[in-house]
């Protein structure tokens, strides 16, 4: 398997939610946003494919890319019943509905380690 390339743009941001009595570097995190391609796999008129659009394009730059899985017998095959689908064409890891937020980012993490 070849090595991925895989671009990250990191800045320090300040977290409310640490606390600073328990480490010198408490109240701060490193927010890195990721540069990946990745698929949503649905289809037009779908409410839980837009649902999850919203939450995948929170945590990737750019948004995905939307496959309508009416345009291939072969997609309307594999994911007819199972949309929506998020998948890593490089990894070729998929993330079924129903996902969460928290679901969606160590997916992220994840597919992103590889």
């Amino acid at each position: 398997m070849s090595a991925r390339s895989i671009k990250t743009n990191c800045k320090i941001t300040p977290d409310a939610k640490a606390s600073p009595k328990k480490s010198p570097s408490a109240g701060w995190r490193r927010m890195c946003i990721i540069d990946m391609r990745l698929i949503l796999f649905g289809t037009s008129g779908c409410h839980l494919c837009e649902q999850a659009e919203v939450i995948v394009n929170a945590f990737v730059p750019g948004g995905v890319d939307y496959v309508d899985i009416a345009e291939q017998e072969q997609w309307q095959e594999q994911y007819a019943i199972r949309i929506p689908v998020l998948y890593d064409p490089e990894s070729g890891r998929e993330l079924g509905w129903p996902f969460d937020q928290a679901e969606v980012e160590d997916f992220i993490d994840r597919v992103a380690r590889m």
